[in-house]
């Protein structure tokens, strides 16, 4: 707390001085005086004014000896760039059918509770208000910042982005405290984050699997991709907005479409879950269709009947005559033709979507027709 108090006034030259001191504190020390620390150093980034390329940014602030300290001092930085502007108040309790929240649930019953035949029972539904942090990490970080003015945090934000466009960390160390950033609800930091996010993702491979990870980490939450996790280190899913950025890099990456069940669930949580919207959607149906494209075929034998059955449910959800209704039924049918083309076992013994296709046809637009007639050829 004194420690706190006395770096608060000073003037910024001598706080700027004593971040290399306080990154040599940090070793050996417990967590909450670790997090103290660096909210001072993340303080004193403001004032910080970088130079890209200089090496000797890397000495000063690379930590490039001391690599589990790094890490450590990026995860922070991530977390105060997710944190909410408004402290979230407590979780709400609704009543709604089952299947709102997969990533709460067991695999089986992500992946089975949309069936036709799934029991309609009345279920307790949490509303997440924490995405992809939760409320002990919220208040961890909050405290370790020390501020409640909104202003002031979204300030800490863009010297934190500020500071990482300095070329003093690896782009793979730092791609996704930029992709997070572009969901911010603040201008300005989203402004700060795209400013190098193209030069940041073209240098990323995108199919690593440190990368895909953690694509599915913040997308799903934490216990559906991580095991024997702490409580406290433990992530939320990701709400809609962080979740249609997210969909431009997991659309990049072969390596995502084809490992499940995470991309099976990443499917039915984008279509039938609660933070999904006609962009989510969309983009889930270009998903499946990579999967169905890069996933081996024994692989893509064992989730077939899941794929196919989201396909289906779509046609019989998304029945309005709108546009956006329309354009989701045409990529649906052309990816059950593609499924057809990769698993014809699937289909060599039901001729019911066959029937139902030529149904279609009586009644679609333009567009779908000729979708329709493609798949059946």
């Amino acid at each position: 707390m004194y420690i706190k108090m006395g770096f608060m006034r000073l003037k910024p030259d001598y706080q700027i001085e004593l971040i290399p001191l306080l990154f040599q504190s940090l070793t050996n020390r417990s967590i909450p005086h670790q997090e103290l620390l660096m909210g001072l150093i993340v303080y004193a980034l403001q004032y910080v004014k970088i130079i890209p390329n200089m090496n000797e940014n890397i000495v000063k602030y690379g930590l490039t000896d001391q690599p589990i300290i790094r890490n450590l001092f990026l995860n922070f930085l991530l977390n105060i760039i997710l944190l909410p502007y408004n402290k979230p108040r407590n979780t709400t309790r609704t009543t709604q059918r089952s299947y709102i929240e997969p990533s709460q649930a067991p695999v089986d019953e992500v992946l089975f509770s949309t069936m036709d035949d799934a029991p309609s029972k009345e279920a307790e539904v949490f509303k997440q208000p924490y995405p992809c942090m939760n409320e002990q990490l919220y208040n961890r970080i909050t405290e370790a910042i020390q501020t409640d003015d909104l202003n002031q945090v979204e300030k800490l934000k863009v010297a934190i982005l500020k500071f990482l466009n300095g070329n003093i960390y690896s782009e793979n160390d730092i791609i996704f405290h930029f992709v997070l950033a572009t969901a911010d609800s603040r201008y300005s930091v989203v402004l700060a984050a795209e400013h190098d996010i193209k030069r940041l993702t073209v240098a990323v491979d995108w199919n690593s699997m440190q990368h895909v990870q953690s694509l599915f980490e913040f997308f799903l939450g934490t216990s559906k991709t991580i095991k024997q996790q702490n409580a406290d280190l433990i992530r939320n899913p990701s709400n809609t907005r962080i979740r249609l950025k997210l969909y431009s890099y997991l659309l990049k990456s072969r390596t995502a479409s084809t490992i499940f069940p995470h991309a099976i669930q990443i499917l039915y949580e984008s279509l039938f879950g609660n933070s999904t919207n006609v962009r989510i959607k969309y983009f889930s149906l270009q998903f499946a269709q990579n999967m169905i494209q890069n996933a081996e075929l024994n692989s893509l034998v064992g989730v077939s009947k899941l794929i196919l059955h989201a396909l289906e449910k779509i046609l019989i959800t998304e029945t309005n005559k709108t546009h956006d209704a329309s354009r989701l039924r045409s990529l649906t049918y052309v990816l059950i033709g593609k499924l057809s083309y990769r698993v014809p076992k699937l289909f060599s013994d039901d001729i019911r979507l066959t029937q139902q296709f030529f149904e279609a046809l009586k009644i679609e637009d333009n567009e779908c027709c000729l979708n329709i007639q493609e798949a059946l050829t």
